[in-house]
């Protein structure tokens, strides 16, 4: 989100992408409906999101704070390959096999990551037992 509202600015130049830009990166630091932090500075890690009552435990946001530039450059990882592909303009010389390898894991252990959590989510709780 922080990426596509920064690209809408910079291609018009009009101040509410930039500050829509500030207000989706603030969202990982507090500025959310829990006020908890999303992202650890310590580690450079980060937690997917937010459940009703606590933060999820999940890390696969760090390739998207690695992505707009606040994870460890020197630690190996997917959002700093695409970040890598992006400040090198990758896509505007069409060179696709930058983004693709990344972007398909990512996909892929995010899909795999929730479709197993659901799957226990129906074992474990009783609730969604008794919908079927």
């Amino acid at each position: 989100m922080v990426s596509a509202c920064l690209e809408a600015y910079r291609c018009t130049s009009d101040d509410y992408w930039f500050t829509q830009a500030r207000r989706a990166f603030d969202w990982y630091l507090g500025r959310n409906d829990l006020g908890r932090f999303l992202y650890d500075p310590n580690t450079g890690g980060c937690r997917d999101g937010l459940h009703v009552d606590r933060v999820n435990e999940n890390q696969g946001a760090e390739s998207t704070l690695a992505f707009v530039g606040l994870g460890d450059p020197t630690r190996p990882s997917w959002g700093t390959m695409l970040e890598r592909a992006n400040d090198s303009g990758a896509v505007a010389s069409g060179a696709w096999w930058f983004f693709l390898p990344p972007g398909i894991g990512i996909v892929l252990v995010v899909l795999g990551f929730t479709l197993v959590g659901q799957a226990i989510e129906e074992i474990i709780n009783p609730r969604l037992r008794e919908r079927r």
